[in-house]
C-alpha cells in the first residue's frame, strides 16, 4: 500500500512539472527535489516535493550594439581598510596618453603679428659694418608651407675683405647636459664659387655651445627638414649663421624651428 502511494505521488509531481514546463510559464530553470523519509520508529513514510524557481543574479545584455561612451574613466584606488576609491572621467577630446613636448622656441615660424622676427635677433655684418648691402638677415616670403620664413644672404665679396656673416639667434630656456630634440626646415637657394671652384660659404647651427650642423654650401636644394638630438654644454642661445671666407656667394632660407626635451 505504501509503495503504491509513493509511486502515485511521484507520478503526479513529475506530471505537474512537465505540464508547467510545456506551457512556458517558468522563465527560468526549475529545480525539483524529491525526498523520501522512512521513520522506522513510527512505521510511517513521508514524501517531500520541492519546486524552486531560480533566477540568475545578473541580467544578460543581448544587444549587438557597441558601447558609445565618449569618455575614459580612470580608477585611482586607495589602500587601507575603510578607505574610498576615486573615479574620474576625462572626455576623449582631452585625453592624451602621450603629450607632445612643448616647443621651447618662440615664434618658430616667424608668423607672429602677421610676420615678424622678435624674439629672434638678426645680425648682418660684412666687413664689420652692420647694415651693409653685402649681407642680409631678415624675413622672406613665402615660407615652407607658411607665409613667412627667414633668409640669410651674402653676396659676392673681394677675397681681401674680412669674412662677412649673417645670422639669427634666440635665447632658448635649456639646461646643460640634458638631451634635446632640435629640428628646422632649410632650403639652399644660392651657391656660387669664387670662380676657381672654391665654395667658401659655411652654414652652421648650434645650441648651448654644441654644434648641430655645419657644411660648405656647394649646391642648391629645396626645403629639407633636419632633425637630431643634441646635448648642450652651456645655456648659450640657438644660433644659425652663414659666413663666407672667399669671393663667394650663398643664400639660405629657414623655417619651423623646434627645440624640446627628448
Amino acid at each position: 500500500m505504501q509503495t503504491s502511494l509513493l509511486a502515485a505521488m511521484l507520478w503526479l509531481g513529475f506530471a505537474a512539472a512537465k505540464k508547467c514546463s510545456e506551457s512556458n510559464k517558468l522563465p527560468y530553470s526549475s529545480l525539483f527535489t524529491s525526498t523520501y523519509e522512512d521513520k522506522t520508529t513510527t512505521s510511517t513514510s513521508r514524501i517531500t516535493l520541492t519546486k524552486t524557481h531560480t533566477e540568475p543574479p545578473y541580467k544578460i545584455n543581448t544587444s549587438s550594439k557597441a558601447p558609445t561612451s565618449t569618455s575614459v574613466t580612470t580608477l585611482s584606488p586607495t589602500s587601507g581598510f575603510g578607505t574610498s576609491t576615486t573615479l574620474s572621467t576625462v572626455p576623449f577630446s582631452s585625453y592624451d596618453p602621450t603629450p607632445t613636448p612643448t616647443n621651447l622656441v618662440q615664434n618658430p615660424g616667424f608668423e607672429n603679428g602677421g610676420g615678424s622676427l622678435p624674439p629672434w635677433v638678426a645680425v648682418a655684418t660684412p666687413n664689420g659694418t652692420v647694415g651693409s648691402n653685402d649681407a642680409f638677415s631678415g624675413l622672406t616670403q613665402p615660407g615652407n608651407g607658411s607665409p613667412n620664413a627667414v633668409r640669410l644672404n651674402i653676396t659676392l665679396i673681394d677675397s681681401g675683405q674680412q669674412a662677412p656673416f649673417a645670422s639669427i639667434s634666440q635665447a632658448v630656456p635649456i639646461s646643460p647636459n640634458i638631451t634635446y630634440m632640435i629640428a628646422y626646415d632649410l632650403a639652399l637657394t644660392l651657391a656660387q664659387s669664387d670662380g676657381n671652384g672654391n665654395y667658401g660659404c659655411l652654414f652652421s647651427s648650434s645650441l648651448g655651445g654644441t654644434l648641430f650642423q655645419q657644411f660648405f654650401i656647394s649646391s642648391v636644394s629645396g626645403y629639407t627638414t633636419y632633425m637630431s638630438t643634441i646635448v648642450p654644454s652651456t645655456t648659450d642661445p640657438l644660433l644659425v649663421q652663414l659666413r663666407c671666407f672667399y669671393a663667394s656667394a650663398a643664400q639660405v632660407e629657414l623655417d619651423n624651428f623646434y627645440v624640446a626635451e627628448a
